[in-house]
């Protein structure tokens, strides 16, 4: 059986939008878990940009979906985004406690 559900966008921390819009739609979200915490697509309006910030309690994997590109911000380190085209960026951000394995 597939069950199916519709996320519901909701907005980051207006201090990370450093320009345009950001949409946040959440799906998967476990605060309490000690590996993935969090499982997400955002998507950045033309222009738009995620200022510049510090993972204090958590690594994160962010996948440009068009580019076919992953980064890894890990724990204490600092990272920003912006979508310097005309398009809507997607982007899936996978937060987890504790560090991803990054061998291949």
């Amino acid at each position: 059986m597939n069950i199916g559900f519709f996320p519901i966008p909701t907005s980051i921390p207006a201090k990370l939008v450093k320009r345009g819009t950001v949409t946040k739609k959440l799906l998967y979200s476990n605060p309490s878990s000690e590996d993935v915490t969090e499982i997400a697509l955002l998507e950045l309006s033309p222009k738009a940009e995620i200022d510049l910030h510090t993972h204090k309690f958590d690594y994160e994997i962010y996948y440009l979906v068009d580019d076919n590109l992953a980064f890894v911000c890990q724990i204490e380190n600092s990272h920003s985004l912006e979508n310097d085209t005309n398009s809507i960026m997607k982007v899936i951000s996978i937060k987890s406690k504790k560090s991803f394995d990054n061998t291949h």
